[in-house]
Order: C-alpha cells, then sequence, then structure tokens
C-alpha cells in the first residue's frame, strides 16, 4: 500500500483541483476547494486512502467532484431555500429511521411514546442539517442517517437518567471492555456519564462509515451479518472497517487520557 505523507497528499490534491478546473471551469474549482481542504483536515482523506490499496488523492478530488455534482443543488435548496417539497419528506425519512432505531433499542416501551420521541429526534436532527457541513465525499442518505443516530443516541441519554435502573442494561458494556480494557461495568449511577464518553469518542471517528459500524455493532447489538445487510457491503469490509474503528477508539481514548493524566 502506498504510504503519502501530507505535503505530498496536499500537492496531489491542489494538482488535481486545476485540472478539474480546466474540465469544469474555475468558479467550479473554487467551490470545492474549501470543501476538500476541510475534509482534509478532518481526516477524511486520509481515511480514503487508507481504505483500499493503491489508491491517489486525485481519486479523492474526483469523488467530490462526482458527489458535490450530485448533491449539490439538494443541499442547497434544503438548508438555503429550505424548499418544503424536500423537508417534508426528509423530515419523514428522519422520523422513520428514529422510530426503526428505538424499536430496536426497546426503550421507550410504549408504541404512542416512540412515535413521540421519534418525531424529537426528527426535528432535532433537521435543525443541524440546517447547519451541518456536508463532506461531498459520500452520499447524502448513510450521512443523514449517522446524524440522525447520533442525535437519537443523546435524546436516550437524557431520558436514561429518568429511567429505572433495570433501563441501564440496554448496551453491552462487556463488548466495550474488550475495546478499552481499562472500563468496569459501571452501577445504574455511572452508566449515564460512560454512554455520554462512548459517544463523545465515537463522534470524533472522522468516517461515517466506521462511525456506523461502531454504533450498530455496541449501541444497537446488531451483527456482523446484520450490519453487512444494512450497508450493503461485505463481511469482509465491516470486519475491515470494524477492526480499523476500533483502533481509531483506542488511539482516541489513549490521547485523552495523556491530556488529563
Amino acid at each position: 500500500m502506498m504510504s503519502w505523507d501530507e505535503k505530498a497528499v496536499i500537492a496531489a490534491l491542489h494538482q488535481a483541483i486545476q485540472i478539474v478546473a480546466i474540465q469544469r471551469g474555475e468558479d467550479f474549482a473554487h467551490s470545492i476547494t474549501p470543501i476538500i481542504l476541510a475534509n482534509l483536515d478532518r481526516g477524511r482523506v486520509q481515511h480514503f486512502l487508507d481504505n483500499a490499496e493503491n489508491r491517489r488523492p486525485e481519486e479523492y478530488v474526483w469523488r467530490v467532484v462526482e458527489f458535490y455534482e450530485k448533491w449539490q443543488l439538494y443541499l442547497y435548496q434544503i438548508q438555503e431555500e429550505r424548499l418544503t417539497d424536500l423537508w417534508l419528506p426528509l423530515y419523514d425519512k428522519l422520523k422513520w429511521w428514529a422510530y426503526n432505531y428505538l424499536c430496536r433499542q426497546k426503550f421507550p416501551p410504549t408504541h404512542n411514546e416512540k412515535q413521540e420521541m421519534a418525531a424529537d429526534c426528527a426535528a432535532a436532527a433537521a435543525a443541524q442539517l440546517l447547519n451541518a457541513r456536508f463532506p461531498y465525499d459520500t452520499d447524502f442518505d448513510p450521512w443523514a442517517y449517522v446524524l440522525l443516530q447520533t442525535v437519537t443516541l443523546k435524546q436516550l441519554h437524557r431520558r436514561y437518567a429518568e429511567a429505572p435502573d433495570e433501563m441501564h442494561q440496554i448496551d453491552d458494556w462487556d463488548a466495550w471492555e474488550g475495546v478499552w480494557p481499562q472500563l468496569s461495568t459501571p452501577g445504574p449511577e455511572g452508566t449515564v456519564e460512560l454512554r455520554h464518553t462512548l459517544l463523545t469518542a465515537v463522534d470524533q471517528l472522522t468516517s461515517d462509515a466506521r462511525k456506523q459500524i461502531i454504533l450498530m455493532r455496541y449501541f444497537e447489538q446488531m451483527t456482523f451479518p446484520e450490519i453487512a445487510t444494512a450497508l450493503n457491503r461485505s463481511s469482509s469490509a465491516i470486519h475491515k472497517l470494524h477492526f480499523d474503528a476500533l483502533q481509531n477508539l483506542r488511539k482516541i481514548w489513549a490521547d485523552w487520557q495523556d491530556k488529563y493524566e
């Protein structure tokens, strides 16, 4: 696998952007340049290069070109123009995703409570979508689904604080101990704080795919075959992404310990 240092990546990206300017025009290249540089800072470019053998930075630029052409107008219409004809079906989709997620979590207990909370989660996710920075290196639905999952988990965390003690056993703490051996299974008084800590670490993952897998595996208790089916990926790809995600999380955890010790 080719190894890229930061200077070489930046040079290759700018060279590819110049080619885009020739083929798509200066205005188009000017529009995608800050997107690509922001994604570089967030680690998304490096993840793209690391996720398969012999990938090159110019391939990432053309990936952004592809998704920018596909989604830029739609994002402009929902974020700037806020067109009702687009927001209504998007809100319904967010609500459906949230409801199904709550059903898998088995909390809240009743159908009506799930519907009410799903509507709240969809509204909160929609509010975030209005100002969220779309990376243009993936399709919209997987990205929006990860955002919705994160919002829903935070809503659940707030409700866990008022839930009876038996509701604090939803997450697979033994599995998390395998990720971070320093963790011990918490009592009811510590679960909410630890959930927030774990979710904060997951939020630091720069890859939407890695974030999805961690959320599905450890917060939704889905099996690897179920995750592969849900994400339409091969089992080997899921296991590779899962391994990479755990490596990232361990590094995040170690960095936090170094910072606060």
